[in-house]
């Protein structure tokens, strides 16, 4: 059992990875794309009417709020599956703690990136490119907390190594 559960495990890591990882890229994309052609304020020049601190060229006034915390879930959410690579790795009641406590905070940060994903579809002015943003926020809520639930099934069902 606990082989079937290793596997499972390093599957849903995998996952998680590989999903964090391009949501990384598309908010870096964002990112990079507003501060090159965001606004410059100088002597002469004066703020637009409607402006915004976290401002975007493209799509609304949630999209900047979306793009940030989804550039933070997606870092912490890479730290998080090292965080359980290394408890795949050990197997060990020890390093239990640290992959699920990253795991939590990876998923509460998605779940906040996945509202501001809402909102900007809300709203329905958007770039067709940050679409995919959105897209993988989604399932990201659905994955992690298969991840989370599964490694506390994990704890109830099955005896890890205990160093003493």
């Amino acid at each position: 059992m606990a082989d079937q559960l290793k596997s499972v495990a390093t599957l849903l890591l995998v996952l998680n990875f590989c999903m964090y990882t391009v949501v990384l890229g598309i908010g870096a994309w964002a990112m990079n794309r507003a501060i090159d052609h965001g606004f410059i304020i100088g002597p002469d020049f004066y703020l637009p009417a409607h402006f915004s601190p976290i401002y975007f060229p493209m799509g609304n006034a949630a999209t900047g709020f979306f793009v940030m915390f989804s550039l933070i879930a997606g870092v912490v959410g890479v730290a998080s599956a090292m965080a359980g690579v290394n408890h795949v790795r050990s197997w060990h009641l020890d390093s239990m703690p640290a992959a699920v406590s990253a795991a939590v905070i990876a998923w509460s940060l998605t779940l906040l990136s996945m509202g501001f994903a809402w909102k900007e579809i809300s709203l329905e002015i958007r770039n067709a490119k940050l679409n995919n943003g959105g897209v993988y926020d989604h399932p990201f809520g659905n994955s992690a907390n298969v991840h989370i639930n599964h490694s506390w099934q994990h704890v109830q069902e099955t005896p890890l190594k205990h160093e003493s």
